[in-house]
């Protein structure tokens, strides 16, 4: 208990300023090693073209960093990149079914990033309207999972708040659309788009809908700078 003490009261070490970014310079990272974190950055990030420009820029194989360095098959990142643009242009429907096709199990064993994505889909279909689509679509598909979770029955009670506002700008101007976040329309999808790809990219990495891990979902570079930051602090 002493030993254990007496390390938590040792003072803190502290690098001046100058002398940190001295030591910084003084690094010396292999080509190959950066080529290595550039290319995880565009797999990670879901960049098909980036990626495979890349490629035959630097001769460097589409890989994933995570505890191993792993080849990634670029077929797989191409499916990846239309299901997110998918979802960004608003196309959900297609976005759930692009997924469906890589792996139904991806949404199966995430029911938050289901409901999350059949949420946009009826947020859409309100804002264009289709009031009698969106209630079906609202019942069908949205009704029985708030049922079951009243987190997901809170959210599409708020959703369904939409259907008060004849003008969309209205609707998005007041206090349920900011709730929902529907000023930021490419925020919003953005951030699902997000949650979305970090979950392909953990069910292609092998792990489980409960657990994370930032290696498998996070580029390395990202991580890097964290720490980085960090450690500078």
């Amino acid at each position: 208990m002493r030993r254990v003490e007496q390390q938590v009261l040792q003072p803190k070490h502290v690098i001046d300023k100058v002398d940190w970014f001295d030591k910084l310079r003084e690094v010396r990272v292999e080509k190959h090693d950066l080529n290595l974190l550039v290319m995880d950055y565009f797999v990670k990030q879901g960049y098909a073209e980036a990626a495979e420009a890349f490629q035959a820029e630097s001769r460097t194989e589409p890989v994933s960093i995570g505890n191993k360095v792993v080849r990634v098959d670029l077929a797989t990142l191409a499916s990846r990149t239309a299901v997110r643009d998918a979802l960004h242009k608003g196309d959900v429907m297609r976005a759930i079914q692009m997924l469906d096709q890589l792996d139904p199990q991806i949404l199966g064993v995430r029911p938050e990033l289901c409901f999350a994505l059949q949420q946009e889909r009826l947020v859409g279909l309100i804002q264009s309207g289709n009031v009698e689509e969106a209630l079906v679509f609202a019942q069908e598909q949205l009704a029985p999972k708030g049922e079951a979770n009243p987190v997901f029955l809170e959210a599409l009670e708020h959703t369904l708040a939409l259907l008060a506002f004849a003008d969309p700008a209205a609707a998005a101007a007041s206090p349920v659309g900011a709730k929902l976040g529907l000023g930021d329309d490419s925020g919003r999808r953005r951030a699902t788009a997000l949650d979305l790809n970090a979950a392909v990219l953990s069910h292609q990495g092998g792990l489980r809908a409960d657990q994370t891990n930032p290696s498998t979902t996070e580029p390395a570079l990202q991580l890097l700078l964290k720490e980085m930051l960090w450690r500078q602090k």
